[in-house]
């Protein structure tokens, strides 16, 4: 039987087809390259942790922040 709380969140995530589902959607959209760049990954977090806020891109794909034209 198993009772480490640890082991028992991997297997049941492990075993989870809602997770899987998520994570073979996450895979294909970075195979056809539409995943995040690093450079914008990590510029995100360093706003989100600095104070910055982090901005979602607007549902078009521009940045929200930016001045439309």
């Amino acid at each position: 039987m198993v009772t480490d709380e640890d082991e028992i969140e991997r297997t049941f995530l492990a075993h989870s087809p809602r997770l899987r589902a998520i994570l073979d959607a996450a895979e294909q959209q970075i195979r056809e390259g539409k995943g995040v760049k690093h450079e914008d990954f990590w510029r995100d977090i360093d706003a989100e942790t600095t104070g910055g806020g982090f901005t979602a891109p607007a549902p078009d794909g521009r940045d929200a922040a930016a001045p439309h034209a």
